[in-house]
This record gives C-alpha cells, structure tokens and sequence, in this order.
C-alpha cells in the first residue's frame, strides 16, 4: 500500500535512480565543469527530491497506525 495518497507502492522505485542520473550530468564530478544554468537546474533537482522525501517521511509517520 502506497504512503502518500494517490500513489502507488512502486512510484518512486524508477524515479529517484533518474533524477540522480540527470543532476550528474547536469553536475558532473570534477574535474569536469558545467555552466551556471546547468549547476542551477541540478540544485533544483535536488531540492525537489529532498522536499518529495520529506513528504513522503511526513505521511509515514502521520498514516502510521493506517498503514502499518
């Protein structure tokens, strides 16, 4: 059973894996360099993630006795 309302228990196992991929390529280890715009978009990638996760942390511990 999914955690947030509306998904599915499977959603994020594809998502995150090419989210990750996408900000490397737009961020690329060093010594390699990418241009300001590119480094912006990473950040932003990122930033959704962590606020996504948050979420989802939030709705496990809120729907815990739902859920579990």
């Amino acid at each position: 059973m999914s955690m947030v309302p509306g998904g599915t228990e499977h959603c994020g196992s594809y998502a995150m894996p090419l989210m990750l991929q996408a900000v490397s390529i737009l961020i690329p280890p060093a010594p390699q360099e990418s241009s300001p715009e590119d480094k912006c978009r990473g950040q932003s990638m990122l930033s959704y993630a962590y606020t996504k996760h948050q979420i989802n942390v939030y709705y496990r511990r809120s729907n815990h006795d739902k859920y579990f």
